[in-house]
């Protein structure tokens, strides 16, 4: 990922944070590959 697109992705998750909304990211190999693992991360976040 290029720092342009990150720098887009933060300012997003940002702004998106502004109205209440958690953004968790998660990447697509460990949805596919440990999908135990990222549920338990996401009910920490819950």
């Amino acid at each position: 990922m290029h720092n342009k697109q990150k720098e887009q992705d933060k300012l997003r998750d940002e702004v998106i944070g502004y109205l209440g909304i958690k953004v968790v990211r998660i990447a697509n190999k460990n949805v596919l590959e440990n999908i135990d693992e990222v549920m338990k991360r996401i009910s920490v976040v819950l």
